[in-house]
């Protein structure tokens, strides 16, 4: 998650908020955690390509990191999702399910 909140903050271009939240659903057996921005987005052509290692948007940094999320995620049996517009802001929802 911290990963994820970096990658928030880096986005804003003076200032912006970053809204963390869980919800669980019981019927389906998975809990959701959210981190939503109002950063500067990610654009459309770049949304497939932002888990694949070394794609990074960003001058600085070696474009590991959303690439280790996925990878830990996916090792927890959990799904990850990453919904942004341009200049609106961006959305990453990781869904944690139940094991049996």
């Amino acid at each position: 998650v911290k990963n994820i909140i970096d990658n928030s903050i880096e986005s804003f271009l003076k200032k912006g908020t970053i809204k963390i939240s869980t919800e669980f659903f019981q019927d389906d057996n998975y809990v959701l955690l959210k981190v939503e921005d109002d950063g500067k987005g990610i654009e459309k052509e770049e949304q497939n390509k932002v888990f694949l290692p070394y794609f990074s948007s960003k001058e600085k940094g070696m474009g590991l990191g959303l690439a280790i999320v996925d990878k830990i995620v996916s090792d927890h049996n959990a799904r990850i999702e990453i919904f942004s517009e341009p200049y609106k802001g961006t959305t990453v929802k990781i869904y944690f399910f139940k094991t049996p």
